[in-house]
C-alpha cells in the first residue's frame, strides 16, 4: 500500500536575533583520531556514547576538510556539528533560519541549508586551527519543507517537498535571484512507470543522474540530468539518500528490521544497516565518511529521547584504484582516473596474451582480474587474446563489501602477415632453399608425375589459395595437374587483416615425354612384309599397277609425340594421304618426334608399284615423265611454244607428278623460258625448267645424299582440300564475309630419288615467283570489286595476303598467283567496309586492301585513316605486300630491334631486300612515325626490286615549295615514285617530306606499288 508522507511534528522555536553574518570558530583543525570510537548513539548510555540529542536532527552531511559531522537541528533552529567521537564542535546559526531541514558541502568552500520555505549558502572561511561561516546567498522563492539537497558537478538539486517538485540551479551563477529548472509532475509519460514526483524528501546525484525518494509513494527514481525518467523502483519509506565512495546509494529507509539500504548499481538491495531498530523510529537522513562511518539521523513519534544520531563502522567504502596498467598497448582515456570505469586498448596481431596491473586507492580493499585474485601493483598472469574485441574485468571490493567494477576491452588487431613459414610440394624438393621473404621458386620433375600437391603454412592464422582455389593452411593442396613444361602455380597468402597479401609463385618443370615409337602402321592398299613391331623401322611393300596412291596410318605410342609422313604433319591414329605412287619403287618416311622435341624415330615403307605397258627390249625410251595413270615422253612435247600442258586426273583430290630433273635440263636447253602446266580440274601449277636453281639449298641436299641432278626427280602435288574442316574453320575465322571462289588448293614439290622413289627433301619455297592458277566457277558472270587471293600459315593458322590477279584463258577466268612458296591456296570475295572512312578520299583503296588483307582495321567497323604509321608498321606491310615471306633467324644490325619483337621478322627480311636505306646506324626507332620521304625510299627499293628495267626519276620537285626540306638522299626515290604515279603531293604546291605517314596514305602507295609492278589487277 503506498503510504502518505506526513509532516513530522515540528516543534516552535523563536531563534535570538543575531548578525547577518554568522561565524563560528573551532577550538582545533579536525585531525584524523586512531581512537575514535567505532559505534555510537547520542544519549545512547553506553561508554561511547555522546549525549543525547537536545531536538530533532535532519539532515546532515560530512565537513570534507575536517571531517565533521553536521547536523541539521529542525525544531531548535540551528545546524549542530560533532567530531567522529560525537563531541559537540559549535553550532551554525542564523537568524533567518526557520525550521532548518537539509544540510550539503559543496566541496570544502560552500554549505547549502534549506530551512521550510529558503535556501542558504554559507562561504566556509578557514583560518589556521578554525574555521568561519559566512551566509551569502539566501534564496527565498518559495519553498515548502524542502527536505533534499543534491549536488553533482555545477548542478543543484533541491527536494521541494511539499510543492512536489525538485528544483536544479546553476552553482556557478546561483544567488537570490536564480530562476532555477523545474521537474514536476509525471516525468515519463510511460504508464507502465510511476513517476510523479510526489513528496520527493531525499536526492542524490552524480554524473549518471539523480536519484530521488519520495516517501509517500515509496519509490526511488533515477532521472537523468536532463530530466527524463531510466528506473524506479519501490523500497519502504526512503527519505535521505547518499552516494557513497563507493559508487552506491545509502538511503535513509526504514523497512522494519533497519533503517539504512545500500542499493549498487543496478538499484539492487546490496546491504542494510542498523538493525532492529526501537518501533515508532524513521529515518531521516545519512551521512557517509571516507574512513567507514555510517550515520543516520532518526526521529522517533513515540519517545522524544529516541530523536538520536548513532554512528556506525562499516568498513572503508574505498573500492577504488589509483592506477591500472596494462602490459602491451595504451590504456583509453589517459591518464588513469578512479572514477572512470571503462577503458580500451588497441594492440597488434602478434601480441597473444596481455597482464594487467591494479594499483588499489586503499590497502584494505581486495582487487580480482577476470575473478582471479591479485595482489595490489603485482601483474596478473597472462591473459590470452583472441582475435577481435577481449573484455577484462577488474573487481576491487571494499572493506565495505561494496565492488566497483572495472572493465578493459583489448581488441587484437588482426595479423598482418602474409609470409609462409614454410612450403614444399610433393614430388621432389624445390630447386631454392625456402626464406620467407623470396616468392619466386622452381621445381623439375619427371615426366611420369602428372601431378603434386602443395603445402604453404603461414604461423598467423592466414588463408591461403593455390591457382585460385581455397586451401587450408598446413594441409596439402591437390592434386594440381601438370602440363609437360613449365607449369606456374600461384599461393596467395591474405593475412588474418583480410587486406594484406603476398603471392608465392612455384614454377614446376614437368619433363616431356621422351616416347618417338610408333604402336601400330597400317596402309590402305598392300600389306607390310613382316607384322609390324615398334621396334622394327624398315618395311617393304607391292602394290598392283592400279593402286596410283594409297594412305598410311600411324599410331604414336605417346599421344605427345608428332608424327610427319614424307615431311607433312599427319595425325597419330589418322590416315595421311593419298599419297602418290610413281611406277617402280618409292619409300614413305614416317618420322615421330617424342614430346622433348629431339628424340626421334624413323619408320620407312619402300612400297614398289607395278608398271603397266612393258617396253620391248632393245626400245627402252629415256627419262619420262610420270602423271600417274600414264607416262608421257618428253621427246613429244612441243618446247618451241610458251607452255606445255600436261593433265593430271585426281584421284580421291589428289593430283601428282613427277618430272625427272634431267627433262628440265633438256627443255631449258631447248628453251630457256618454257613452262610446264601441270594441269587438275581445281588449279594448275606451272613448273619453270629452271625450277633447280630456284630451289635454295638444293646443292647441299644433293651432296649430302651424295647424288647428282640428273638423279633426281620432282614430285608434285595438287590437292583439293575444300572439305578440309580444319582449313573451313581458318576461313570463318579469318574471312568471316568472304565468300570462296574455286577450291581450297594445296601445292606441294618433293624432291625425290629416281631410282628409288624415295624422298630426300621438300621444297617449300623460292628464290623466284612460281605461278599457280586457280579456275573460278563458270557460273561468275562479273568479278568482284573486293577479292584476293591469300595463302594459309600452318603455323599461325591464318589465310595472308599472295599477289595475283584475274586472268581469262579459253572463257573461263582464272586467279593467277604468283608466290614464292607453297602452301594451301584460296581466293575468295572479301567485301570489306569502314564507317570512319565514308566520303574520305582514300576510302576505295583502303578498302581495296583491306580486302587483299594487305592492311586491317582497328576494329571490324574502323580504320583510322589520319592516324600515323611507324616505321615497324609500315615496314612488316611492304613485306607482306612483296610476298618473299620473312627472316626469324638473319640478324637485322639494329640495336633495338631484338628476337621476340613482333615486327623482328619483318625488319630482317627488309633489311635483307635492301628495303631500309633510310635507316642508317645502329638503331632502327621501330615506333617512330614513318615520314613520308621514308616511305618514299622504301618503295622506290621495293620497286627496283621487283622490276630491275626501271629508270631514275626525270620529273622534278621543283614545283613543291618545301622541296628544300627533302632529304638529298630521298629525292631519287620521291621522283622515281611521283613520275610512276604511285605518291603525289599532299597538295599541289606541297610534299610534306617530313610529315608523318597515316594509316590511308601506306594503303593507298601499297595498292599502287602492286598495280604499278602488275603483280595486282589495275
Amino acid at each position: 500500500m503506498i503510504k502518505k508522507w506526513m509532516p513530522i511534528r515540528w516543534r516552535s522555536y523563536l531563534a535570538a536575533a543575531l548578525a547577518a553574518a554568522i561565524l563560528f570558530s573551532t577550538w582545533a583543525m579536525y585531525s584524523p583520531s586512531l581512537s575514535a570510537a567505532p559505534n555510537w548513539t547520542t544519549g545512547g548510555g553506553e561508554a561511547d556514547d555522546p549525549p543525547s540529542f537536545d531536538g530533532v536532527p535532519v539532515g546532515m552531511d560530512i565537513d570534507p576538510v575536517n571531517g565533521f559531522l553536521f547536523v541539521a537541528d529542525h525544531i531548535n533552529n540551528k545546524v549542530n556539528i560533532y567530531d567522529k567521537d560525537g563531541v559537540s564542535k559549535g553550532i551554525i546559526f542564523s537568524p533567518d533560519f526557520s525550521q532548518p531541514l537539509a544540510v550539503r558541502f559543496d566541496g570544502p568552500n560552500y554549505l547549502y541549508v534549506t530551512d521550510r520555505n529558503k535556501l542558504f549558502r554559507f562561504h566556509i572561511l578557514y583560518w589556521g586551527t578554525s574555521y568561519s561561516f559566512v551566509q551569502d546567498v539566501k534564496w527565498d522563492g518559495g519553498l515548502a519543507y524542502p527536505q533534499g539537497i543534491a549536488i553533482s558537478g555545477s548542478d543543484l538539486y533541491v527536494a521541494d517537498t511539499n510543492n512536489d517538485r525538485v528544483l536544479k540551479f546553476n552553482t556557478a551563477t546561483f544567488s537570490s535571484l536564480s530562476t532555477p529548472a523545474i521537474w514536476s509532475d509525471d516525468l515519463d509519460p510511460d504508464p507502465a512507470m510511476t513517476t510523479a514526483l510526489q513528496s520527493p524528501t531525499g536526492l542524490a546525484a552524480d554524473t549518471s543522474g539523480v536519484y530521488i525518494s519520495s516517501q509517500s509513494a515509496e519509490t526511488i527514481m533515477k532521472v537523468t540530468p536532463s530530466g527524463s525518467v531510466e528506473r524506479v523502483i519501490n523500497l519502504d519509506y526512503p527519505r535521505g539518500l547518499r552516494i557513497g565512495v563507493d559508487g552506491y546509494l545509502y538511503a535513509a529507509s526504514r523497512n522494519g528490521s533497519s533503517l539504512v539500504t545500500r542499493l549498487n548499481k543496478n538499484l539492487d538491495v546490496d546491504a542494510t544497516y542498523f538493525h532492529n531498530p526501537t518501533p515508532g523510529l524513521a529515518s531521516n537522513d545519512i551521512a557517509l565518511d571516507q574512513s567507514g562511518a555510517l550515520y543516520v539521523s532518526q526521529e522517533s513519534q513515540i519517545v522524544p529521547a529516541n530523536n538520536q544520531v548513532k554512528k556506525l563502522t562499516i568498513g572503508s567504502p574505498d573500492n577504488r584504484l589509483s592506477a591500472l596498467t596494462i602490459s602491451e598497448g595504451a590504456l583509453v582515456p589517459f591518464p588513469f582516473s578512479s572514477d572512470i570505469l571503462e577503458y580500451s586498448a588497441v594492440v597488434g596481431g602478434s601480441v597473444d596474451s596481455i597482464a594487467v596491473t591494479p594499483v588499489l586507492a586503499n590497502t584494505s580493499a581486495t582487487v580480482q582480474v577476470n575473478h582471479v585474485a591479485v595482489t595490489s601493483g603485482d601483474a596478473s598472469e597472462d591473459i590470452p587474446l583472441a582475435t577481435g574485441d577481449n573484455y577484462i574485468s577488474v573487481d576491487v571490493t571494499a572493506e565495505n563489501n561494496s565492488v566497483r567494477a572495472y572493465t578493459i576491452k583489448v581488441t587484437k588487431a588482426r595479423h598482418t602477415d602474409a609470409a609462409l613459414s614454410a612450403l614444399s610440394i610433393s614430388s621432389g624438393p624445390l630447386n631454392e632453399t625456402f626464406d620467407p621473404a623470396d616468392t619466386e621458386y622452381s621445381a623439375n620433375v619427371a615426366n611420369s608425375i602428372e601431378s603434386i600437391e602443395v603445402t604453404g603454412l603461414n604461423s598467423y592464422r592466414a588463408t591461403l589459395t593455390v591457382n585460385g582455389n581455397a586451401a587450408t593452411n598446413g594441409s596439402a593442396y591437390g592434386p594440381v595437374p601438370l602440363a609437360v613444361g613449365p607449369n606456374p602455380i600461384t599461393i596467395i597468402v591474405t593475412a588474418e587483416d583480410g587486406m594484406t597479401t603476398r603471392t608465392y609463385n612455384i614454377t614446376v618443370t614437368r619433363a616431356p615425354s621422351a616416347d618417338a615409337t610408333l604402336s601400330s602402321l597400317t596402309m590402305s592398299s598392300g600389306t607390310l612384309d613382316i607384322p609390324f613391331a615398334p621396334g622394327t623401322t624398315s618395311y617393304t611393300s607391292s602394290v598392283a599397277n592400279s593402286v596410283t596412291s594409297l594412305s598410311v596410318t600411324p599410331t604414336s605410342a605417346s599421344s605427345t609425340a608428332t608424327v610427319k609422313v614424307n615431311g607433312n604433319s599427319a595425325t597419330s591414329g589418322n590416315a595421311f594421304g593419298p599419297i602418290p605412287l610413281p611406277i617402280g619403287s618409292s619409300t614413305i618416311t614416317i618420322v615421330v618426334t617424342a614430346q622433348d622435341g629431339t628424340t626421334t624415330k624413323t619408320y620407312s615403307v619402300r612400297v614398289t608399284r607395278a608398271g603397266g605397258v612393258s617396253v620391248p627390249a632393245g626400245n627402252q625410251p629415256g627419262p619420262l615423265i610420270d602423271l600417274g595413270d600414264r607416262w608421257v615422253d618428253p621427246d613429244t612435247i612441243d618446247t618451241s611454244k610458251p607452255t606445255a600442258v600436261l593433265n593430271v586426273t585426281p584421284k580421291d583430290g589428289v593430283a601428282a607428278a613427277r618430272i625427272p630433273a634431267s627433262v628440265l635440263t633438256g627443255f631449258r636447253g631447248a628453251n630457256a623460258s618454257f613452262l610446264l602446266e601441270i594441269k587438275t580440274p581445281y588449279g594448275s601449277y606451272r613448273i619453270p625448267v629452271q625450277l633447280a636453281s630456284l630451289i635454295p639449298g638444293l646443292e647441299a641436299l644433293l651432296a649430302k645424299h651424295a647424288m647428282r641432278l640428273d638423279e633426281i626427280s620432282f614430285g608434285i602435288t595438287l590437292t583439293d582440300r575444300s572439305g578440309d574442316s580444319k582449313l573451313q574453320q581458318a576461313l570463318e575465322k579469318g574471312l568471316p564475309d568472304g565468300g570462296v571462289m574455286g577450291a581450297l588448293v594445296d601445292f606441294k614439290l618433293e624432291i625425290l630419288n629416281t631410282s628409288t622413289g624415295e624422298p630426300l627433301g621438300v621444297a617449300d619455297t623460292f628464290s623466284q615467283a612460281l605461278n599457280r592458277l586457280i579456275p573460278m566457277p563458270r557460273t561468275l558472270n562479273a568479278l568482284p570489286e573486293q577479292w584476293g587471293a591469300f595463302r594459309y600459315n600452318e603455323t599461325t593458322g591464318v589465310f595472308e595476303f599472295v599477289p595475283a590477279k584475274m586472268v581469262q584463258i579459253e572463257d573461263v577466268w582464272y586467279a593467277s598467283i604468283s608466290s614464292y612458296s607453297n602452301s594451301v591456296y584460296v581466293v575468295a570475295d572479301n567485301k570489306v567496309s569502314f564507317t570512319d572512312l565514308q566520303q574520305h578520299w582514300s576510302q576505295s583503296m583502303v578498302e581495296l586492301a583491306a580486302a587483299k588483307k594487305l592492311v586491317e582495321g582497328v576494329s571490324k567497323q574502323t580504320f583510322v585513316p589520319d592516324r600515323a604509321v611507324t616505321r615497324a608498321e609500315f615496314t612488316a606491310m611492304l613485306v607482306r605486300a612483296l610476298g618473299r615471306g620473312t627472316s626469324s633467324s638473319e640478324p637485322t644490325s639494329y640495336d633495338d630491334v631484338k628476337q621476340g619483337d613482333w615486327y623482328y621478322s619483318f625488319v630482317a627480311k627488309a633489311k635483307e631486300l635492301g628495303l631500309l636505306g633510310f635507316a642508317k646506324g645502329d638503331v632502327f626507332m621501330p615506333n617512330q612515325p614513318l615520314t613520308r620521304e621514308e616511305m618514299a625510299s622504301m618503295l622506290a627499293a621495293a620497286v627496283k626490286l621487283e622490276a630491275n628495267s626501271v629508270t631514275k626519276g626525270t620529273i622534278s620537285v621543283d614545283g613543291y615549295k618545301d622541296a628544300e626540306a627533302m632529304d638529298p638522299a630521298h629525292i631519287e626515290a620521291i621522283r622515281l615514285l611521283i613520275q610512276l604515279r604511285i605518291m603525289t603531293g599532299t597538295s599541289e604546291e606541297t610534299f610534306n617530306p617530313k610529315g608523318e605517314t597515316t594509316r590511308a596514305q601506306a594503303a593507298t602507295v601499297l595498292i599502287r606499288t602492286l598495280q604499278k609492278l602488275d603483280i595486282i589487277e589495275k
